[in-house]
């Protein structure tokens, strides 16, 4: 069923939109984690090894897929808002050209360059050939992602966001039920919790596409509707390849951990694996949001409904609190956090600061825990940092009035940074806004990661 998401109550809409988007993120993420599980259970530690080293890799195509195609069909929710049936097709057939282009060049470029790359990310040679296998079939597979993420998409554009999740639920049930098959019953190893992955996701694409034909008129696209034109491939490259890039940046920085984790052998690739795939359940809900909000926005801009928009940004659940910058309750009830006197006073320093997020990650923690400044161990820390990320240490569970001469001395000695540690409590994430923020502070937490596993591996005199 479509929805318009240009009438009706703003906060409803979103959340009604969002959870099952969420859900289904959740869901997607279970394709790796069952082949991890199975995996490990069936054919062993370095079996689920092989898989875990690969899931960095995976994580960067399936994060740029995703937010390619959700970027795509930015167009098509705008010319759906706007009630332009005609143009909103034609948006969606040029969605589907540039999603098979891109699924051929991703397919040749991640196939060829694949040795290559778990070479340079040091997999352990116990474990190589199998990982090499695993993620080969996975990307000779990128087209049966890419028909599930696009098909997906253009349905969200519409305001439809149920039926790829129960699409996707479908699909990774039956992800499990060919694990168990093709590893149990015909001893496939490490390639059939692949290929019943590529075929898992082949499944829903195709759940998708038949659900488009028979219940939805208003993709029934015509031959014209296919022609390709560059002005609104434009228009969708624009929009898709930043939101590819914001989906799967992280990804990066992951890979660069997963290098150095390589280096202690197959048993610490193990047990990171398992670890990590519960780690990347929990943030699949601000990737949700973000799907959301490109909707909601993208339907009410194209039909000129700008105040829907603002009323969708601002809408909140009961319990929103605005303080001002000394932390003081300006409207709302109930108690502001204990952060609220240090973000007000950082907004009052820098008047360039749009966004402040304060993120209690663990290995950023774990070494502010050591009362150092966090060390900029990896070029991307580096290019987007290089006064560096100190180290305050407060005393307490919160900035207090009278450590506030301290955080004034910080940034009068490092005027431009956009983050720092506080000791034994978390990240302090600055930008222009929450998106920009929320990145740093991953970034933090990934040099802290980097930053930990060298000290480890200089321990173990590697």
């Amino acid at each position: 069923m479509q929805t318009d998401m240009t009438v009706g109550k703003p906060m409803k809409m979103i959340l009604d939109f969002t959870i099952p988007v969420f859900i289904g993120n959740v869901f997607q993420q279970f394709y790796n984690m069952a082949d991890a599980i199975i995996v490990g259970k069936f054919v062993g530690t370095k079996g689920l090894a092989a898989v875990g080293s690969t899931g960095t890799i995976m994580f960067l195509i399936i994060g740029f897929l995703t937010g390619l195609t959700a970027g795509f069909t930015v167009l098509t929710s705008q010319k759906f808002g706007a009630g332009k049936m005609d143009e909103m097709r034609q948006s969606v057939g040029n969605a589907a050209l540039l999603s098979i282009i891109i699924s051929v060049i991703m397919t040749v470029v991640s196939m060829v360059g694949m040795r290559s790359l778990l070479t340079i990310m040091h997999t352990p040679e116990d474990i190589f050939q199998d990982a090499y296998i695993y993620i080969m079939i996975i990307c000779g597979g990128i087209f049966a992602q890419v028909l599930y993420n696009i098909l997906a998409s253009i349905l969200r554009a519409l305001g439809n966001s149920k039926t790829p999740l129960y699409f996707l639920i479908l699909a990774a049930l039956l992800n499990i039920v060919l694990d168990l098959v093709f590893i149990i019953v015909f001893h496939m190893g490490v390639a059939g919790a692949a290929w019943a992955t590529i075929t898992a996701q082949g499944v829903s694409g195709v759940l998708c596409l038949i659900y488009i034909i028979k219940y939805v008129p208003e993709l029934r696209l015509k031959a014209d509707d296919w022609r390709f034109r560059s002005g609104i491939a434009r228009n969708e490259i624009l929009v898709g390849i930043p939101m590819g890039l914001q989906y799967s940046i992280t990804a990066i920085g992951t890979m660069m951990v997963q290098s150095a984790l390589n280096i202690l052998g197959s048993y610490a690739v193990a047990a990171f694996t398992a670890g990590n795939k519960i780690e990347n359940i929990f943030t699949q809900a601000y990737v949700a949001i973000g799907t959301t909000m490109a909707t909601y926005n993208a339907q009410n801009i194209g039909a000129r409904k700008l105040d829907r928009v603002r009323q969708g940004f601002n809408s909140a659940p009961e319990g929103f609190l605005i303080t001002d910058f000394d932390g003081n309750v300006v409207e709302g009830a109930g108690k502001p956090t204990r952060e609220a006197l240090l973000h007000g006073y950082i907004y009052k320093l820098r008047p360039d600061v749009q966004s402040v997020v304060h993120v209690h990650s663990p290995y950023a923690i774990g070494w502010s825990s050591s009362k150092k400044d966090l060390p900029l161990v990896t070029w991307h820390s580096k290019l987007k940092n290089p006064e560096g990320y100190p180290n305050l240490d407060v005393h307490a569970a919160m900035v207090r009035p009278e450590d506030v001469p301290m955080v004034e001395a910080m940034f009068k000695k490092t005027p431009n940074i956009n983050a720092f540690l506080l000791a034994d409590h978390g990240v302090v994430a600055m930008g222009k806004d929450p998106l920009a923020a929320e990145h740093t502070a991953e970034l933090v937490e990934e040099t802290a990661q980097v930053a930990i596993l060298d000290k480890v591996v200089e321990k173990l005199g590697l």
